[in-house]
């Protein structure tokens, strides 16, 4: 049994990927400020969306298997 450190770091691990895998536009948007106040929202494109989806969920699959086979639960 891995320290209780380790097991929350592959816990919140997969669960970032998984939500990474299943909303990648709330994941990754970010709002802009400009120097006079000014603020707005930065959408990605749709490619960089799928990208980050088809990562993420390589991510996810790495960071399960690592978590099942490594004795983390």
């Amino acid at each position: 049994m891995a320290p209780a450190f380790f097991t929350l770091f592959m816990v919140a691990f997969v669960a970032i990927g998984a939500l990474n895998v299943l909303k990648p536009r709330a994941m990754a948007c970010h709002q802009m400020r400009v120097r006079y106040g000014a603020k707005g929202d930065v959408e990605f494109s749709d490619s960089r969306i799928m990208m980050q989806r088809v990562i993420s969920l390589i991510i996810l699959v790495v960071g399960v298997w690592w978590m099942l086979t490594s004795g983390f639960l």
